[in-house]
C-alpha cells in the first residue's frame, strides 16, 4: 500500500470515528429515528464502495481531455466513424485486429534491433542480416499502415515498407 493510500485510509478512518462518536452523543441525547419513506434501500446494481463500474478511477487524465478515457484502445477493430484515444474521426476501417497488429508489429521491430545494432558494434557488414532487418523493418511499416486513421498515412506507410524491402532485397543482390 502506497504512503498516499494509507494516508487517505487514515483520514477515512478519522471521520469515520468521529461519525461514530457524534452519533453515539446524538443517541443519547434525543433518539431520531427517520421515516420510512426517507429511508431507502441500497440498490443492488451500485457496488457497495461507491465507485461506479466500467469508469475510470483516477483523478487526472489527459489534458483537455473530454470525459472518461478508454481503458484499452486496441480492445477492438476501429471502424471508420470512430474517434482515436486523442479524439479524431477515423476515416478508414482496420483489416486486422489491433491486438494481432501490435504483436506481430513488437517481434518484427525486436528481430530488426539486432540486424541494426550488430555492425554498429562489430564494424563488419553482413548482408543477411542487413536484409533480414529490412525485411522486418518493412513488415513493421505494413503494420502501421493497418493501425492508420487515415488512407494518406496507410499510403505512406506502404511507400516506406516497400522502399525497406527493395533496400533489404538490394543489399542481398548487391554482394
Amino acid at each position: 500500500m502506497g504512503r498516499k493510500d494509507r494516508a487517505r485510509a487514515r483520514r477515512r478512518h478519522a471521520i469515520e470515528r468521529a461519525r461514530r462518536a457524534h452519533g453515539e452523543h446524538q443517541a443519547a441525547k434525543e433518539p431520531e429515528q427517520e421515516p420510512e419513506a426517507r429511508r431507502r434501500p441500497r440498490s443492488r446494481s451500485r457496488p457497495a464502495s461507491g465507485r461506479q463500474p466500467g469508469r475510470a478511477q483516477g483523478r487526472g487524465g489527459a489534458r483537455g481531455s473530454i470525459g472518461p478515457r478508454p481503458v484499452n484502445p486496441f480492445a477492438t477493430k476501429a471502424k471508420v466513424g470512430d474517434l482515436d484515444p486523442r479524439g479524431r474521426v477515423r476515416t478508414r476501417d482496420m483489416l486486422v485486429h489491433p491486438r494481432i497488429t501490435t504483436k506481430v508489429v513488437l517481434f518484427a521491430f525486436l528481430l530488426a534491433l539486432p540486424g541494426a545494432m550488430l555492425p554498429l558494434l562489430t564494424h563488419k557488414e553482413q548482408p543477411g542480416l542487413q536484409a533480414l532487418t529490412f525485411v522486418a523493418f518493412a513488415v513493421c511499416f505494413v503494420g502501421l499502415a493497418d493501425l492508420a486513421r487515415t488512407r494518406r498515412w496507410s499510403v505512406v506507410m506502404l511507400m516506406s515498407a516497400t522502399f525497406s524491402l527493395v533496400v533489404g532485397v538490394s543489399s542481398l543482390l548487391g554482394r
